[in-house]
């Protein structure tokens, strides 16, 4: 997709053109996914109002459609916008409500996801604890799933608690951990089997453990 790869003005037009479409055929699905697009575009482009904006829209209509998974991915994103603009109580009431709807529609990616972000939103208040509780949480997910990319988002996260609790150097071995798997390039996929997937989470379990209990 235009924009996975940095092209931000093609991937606002696709998106932009797909709503259109979504509206002239009255298709609720297209439109919730269309703005979330957007959504996510404007959050690439720090247009952090519209995405705001568009986040509401898309997840008015993804509520009105009942596909749970879809109003938790909306909200996800509406909240890392509120969160980005430092309206930390709207995106925390968020971002519950996002997780509670990836629950309903049993989506496990979605259940980690919202919990990172509401680490982030505790750890911004001040509560190093309960974000480190949430980033466990998702970081047990997302190792379950085999997916080594958002075991990297905690990594990011976890970094940034250590280095507001004056742990510079704890900080930066999270940092280097996951800059070493980026590099890498093994990223996205589930692994194919239960070995594959021990072999694939080895690295992360043990360093961000052993922060996350040091509390």
């Amino acid at each position: 997709m235009a924009r996975n790869a940095g092209d931000h003005a093609e991937a606002r037009a696709f998106g932009e053109r797909g709503l259109a479409a979504s509206r002239a055929l009255g298709d609720e699905y297209g439109m919730a996914a269309s703005l979330n697009g957007l959504c996510m575009t404007a959050i690439a482009l720090g247009d952090l109002e519209a995405a705001v904006d568009f986040g509401r829209e898309s997840a008015a209509w993804a509520r009105g459609t009942g596909d749970r998974r879809a109003l938790g991915a909306s909200l996800t994103n509406l909240g890392q916008s509120l969160r980005s603009l430092d309206r930390l109580d709207e995106a925390e009431r968020t971002l519950r409500e996002s997780l509670a709807a990836f629950r309903e529609g049993e989506d496990p990616r979605g259940e980690a996801s919202a919990p990172s972000g509401l680490a982030v939103v505790a750890g911004w208040r001040g509560d190093p604890n309960l974000a480190r509780s949430l980033a466990g949480g998702a970081l047990a997910i997302y190792e379950r799933l085999g997916l080594l990319a958002g075991q990297l988002d905690v990594l990011d996260i976890v970094a940034s608690l250590e280095l507001a609790a004056g742990r510079p150097a704890a900080a930066l071995r999270l940092l280097t951990v996951a800059r070493r798997e980026r590099d890498a390039g093994r990223l996205g996929e589930p692994a194919v089997s239960p070995d594959r997937r021990a072999d694939r989470a080895a690295p992360l379990p043990a360093v961000v453990a052993e922060v996350l209990l040091r509390g």
